[in-house]
């Protein structure tokens, strides 16, 4: 059998896999390193409007990493590493680490398609909140979601749907995604719709000096992404995110470079 066959086989398996709703068989690993940037000088006003801002940078180095584990669960973790400034008078900058997040999903039911539930626990643990430009915004978030997901060969989609609690001031959220994808050869791609609902029961003050960090926002984007497995525990992913419409949130394009191991 030629090479290409069996590529094609594993790569949908894969595609399937580390898809949303899916959860890794025990001891199975997935792990991406990605370099991520993020640049804006727009952010979308409390009435949705793009107005001018300050420039923001964001450049981080992020490592993601899903292991399966016994009883149909799935841990995922994901840290970044960040550099970030602000183009003002007086200039604002700040690097280090910034939340980690852990995460558990487990399998529900599979059937023709796949029904899984996740919990996601993000630790505000490794930078100073109390920094005059924060890295992150100081405080614990919990979240429950739902996905389900159903595969046809080489193509695959997902809904994703759920609810994050943010202790302190900021408000909770409501949060949905869509996601397609899907595999041909050593290629695979996905799309996502990404969106975010604030609850609106958080605690306003003043403006944050870090522009990522509004204490209550909206915001809906799109997300590509093309990877190449030259083998099957190896493969590169560009990912393109754009922002299509939000409240007091930024409107900036994200690009990120990932480089993926998986066993």
């Amino acid at each position: 059998m030629s090479r290409w066959p069996i590529l094609v086989f594993v790569f949908t398996a894969s595609v399937h896999l580390w898809a949303g709703a899916w959860v890794p068989r025990p001891k199975q690993i997935y792990f991406k390193i990605a370099y991520n940037d993020l640049s804006a000088d727009e952010q979308f006003n409390a009435g949705g409007d793009k107005v001018k801002q300050d420039e923001f940078i964001d450049r981080n180095v992020q490592g993601y990493l899903e292991l399966g584990l016994p009883h149909n669960i799935g841990l995922t973790a994901s840290l970044a590493y960040k550099n970030i400034e602000r183009v003002a008078n007086p200039r604002l900058d700040n690097s280090g680490f910034g939340d980690l997040e852990l995460g558990l999903r487990k399998l529900i039911w599979q059937g023709s398609g796949v029904f899984s539930a996740g919990l996601t626990v993000k630790l505000p643990f490794l930078y100073d909140r109390d920094d005059a430009f924060p890295l992150g915004n100081g405080q614990e978030d919990f979240e429950l979601k739902v996905l389900y997901g159903r595969g046809f060969s080489n193509f695959y989609y997902g809904l994703e749907g759920g609810y994050r609690w943010r202790t302190d001031e900021p408000s909770d959220e409501w949060r949905y995604l869509l996601e397609l994808g899907g595999s041909w050869e050593a290629w695979s791609w996905r799309s996502k719709l990404d969106g975010i609902e604030s609850a609106k029961n958080g605690e306003l003050g003043e403006d944050p000096t870090n522009p990522a960090l509004f204490r209550e926002f909206d915001s809906l984007k799109v997300e590509l992404t093309a990877a190449y497995h030259p083998t099957a525990r190896l493969g590169m992913e560009f990912t393109y995110t754009h922002p299509l419409s939000g409240r007091n949130t930024l409107a900036a394009d994200q690009f990120q470079l990932g480089f993926v191991f998986q066993h």
